[in-house]
């Protein structure tokens, strides 16, 4: 299976313009913040072929979470804008094995995250004032893996 865990800890940036008339206008925009969260669990069987080939029935499914968000100020008034998006799935993962010698092999095969349930939202706040919109939506991934496999 896989945990996954990713963020970032942003940062911040100040710019400065200064009026011929005396005043000075000020932006702070803080960089964004990232947080990624994601569990994908497996289970799976070992068809033996051959002493040379085996197929290898995995599956499991998946959760992932990520969250953005990014405010800036100008003068006294802030904007904060951020996002969200999840995503349920039917993970299948069948992959050929080949050991050319005992206890050591190689797999390749497909993969496919076949979305169940998910949604995106995003948020913005600027000087108090609300506005989001949410809505459903998924992605289906699908790809080619390969790897290294021993066993004692």
């Amino acid at each position: 299976g896989d945990l996954i865990l990713f963020f970032t800890l942003g940062g911040s940036a100040s710019h400065e313009v200064y009026n011929n008339g005396g005043g000075t206008n000020t932006t702070t925009t803080n960089e964004p913040t990232n947080t990624t969260f994601g569990i994908a669990p497996r289970g799976g069987y070992i068809m033996h072929l051959s002493d040379l080939f085996s197929l290898w029935l995995r599956g499991g499914f998946s959760f992932y979470t990520l969250t953005w968000k990014q405010s800036s100020t100008v003068g006294t008034t802030t904007t904060t804008l951020s996002a969200n998006y999840n995503q349920f799935a039917l993970d299948l993962d069948p992959q050929l094995v080949i050991t050319p010698f005992p206890h050591f092999g190689f797999t390749v095969g497909l993969t496919g995250d076949i979305p169940l349930a998910g949604g995106h939202s995003f948020t913005s706040n600027t000087g108090g004032t609300t506005s989001s919109i949410s809505a459903g939506s998924s992605l289906m991934f699908v790809g080619l893996t390969s790897g290294l496999v021993g066993w004692f």
